[in-house]
């Protein structure tokens, strides 16, 4: 069920964003299935993934929860409280820690991720720094910046530099 958008007699700025609603069905014995209806809850049923010893791809509860596939370079680390999914390449010196890492990430050298959701396919540039923030998909994050208490909509572009905190930034749809 999803909400529409007509332009035929209103103005831009009257229009109303469109709502989706979804439904998974969990055909998995020991599956998760948790509902988030705001922001904040979303993020926090992340974190608390991170903190439990969930099946995450397939592995058995205590084992590593960095995909195979991802290739981090000398000196990053990741805690044991990170979830990093596959193809996902991350930069030197790079630390990652209670985190949940997306799908064909990049990651450039000298970035800190801490308590934050990073969706798939998102570019993190050089020095950046997240914390306790949210990145929808396809997002990217120019160099130097700095995030704390964000939400980063979906293909959403971060300039240079930006100092963030508690902002929602998002693409304004036409």
């Amino acid at each position: 069920m999803a909400g529409s958008l007509s332009c035929d007699d209103q103005d831009v700025e009257e229009m109303q964003p469109s709502y989706s609603c979804y439904a998974h069905v969990v055909d998995r014995p020991g599956t998760v299935c948790i509902r988030a209806n705001t922001s904040t809850l979303y993020t926090e049923i992340g974190k608390s993934f991170c903190h439990k010893k969930l099946d995450v791809f397939g592995v058995e509860a205590g084992a590593s929860r960095i995909h195979k596939s991802v290739v981090m370079k000398e000196k990053s680390q990741a805690c044991s409280e990170t979830v990093i999914d596959g193809e996902c390449k991350i930069g030197e010196r790079c630390t990652i820690k209670k985190s949940l890492i997306g799908k064909h990430c990049n990651i450039g050298d000298k970035v800190r991720i801490t308590s934050s959701i990073v969706m798939d396919h998102v570019t993190i540039e050089d020095g950046c720094s997240l914390l306790n923030t949210v990145v929808c998909p396809n997002a990217y994050i120019n160099e130097q910046s700095s995030l704390t208490n964000c939400q980063v909509g979906k293909r959403y572009t971060v300039t240079a530099q930006s100092q963030l905190k508690g902002e929602h930034v998002h693409c304004q749809s036409v």
